[in-house]
């Protein structure tokens, strides 16, 4: 039974930190939130991705540690699950996360990150210059609308919603 409120409460605290993420970020680029200053603007972008690169490694790690209980659990979400997590992975996330956030300096480079380096690196992970397609896939603008199977806080709502079910 511990291991099933464990694993809600993990899930939960995931789905809810990349929505806030995502959602804080997408109304800055649509109200200019406050008329923050531009310097303003790319530290609340760093804020905001940071918070979304972690939590889409918290997933990784969530679905590595509970992968059998997962399995055995709620089987049905098995390659969604994995699906998911082997793109964020592909998408270079982990490998940011564990390179350029928390960090000043590259252990795998030896040497000190630059601003531009760090923001190339970012975009490429996120596939380009516009974010929006990304932050879509995490969290899209009509998620009402769309099947939850089809983007990544979706996946994790459906898991925890039938994890919820045998509590």
């Amino acid at each position: 039974m511990q291991k099933f409120i464990d694993a809600t409460y993990i899930i939960d605290g995931i789905s809810g930190d990349l929505k806030g993420a995502v959602l804080l970020l997408k109304e800055t680029r649509r109200n200019d939130l406050l008329e923050h200053s531009d310097v303003q603007h790319k530290h609340i972008f760093r804020l905001c991705f940071t918070s979304i690169f972690m939590n889409c490694t918290k997933y990784v790690e969530f679905c590595t540690k509970y992968g059998k209980f997962l399995k055995d659990e709620i089987p049905e979400f098995s390659k969604l699950r994995n699906q998911f997590q082997e793109s964020i992975k592909n998408k270079g996330i982990v490998s940011f996360r564990n390179d350029y956030i928390g960090h000043i300096h590259s252990k795998s480079m030896g040497r000190p990150l630059g601003n531009i380096e760090t923001q190339k690196k970012l975009e490429s992970c996120i596939g380009g210059s516009d974010s929006l397609p990304f932050l879509n896939w995490i969290y899209p603008d009509e998620h009402h609308l769309q099947d939850k199977d089809t983007y990544l806080v979706g996946v994790i709502e459906l898991m925890h919603e039938a994890l919820q079910k045998k509590l």
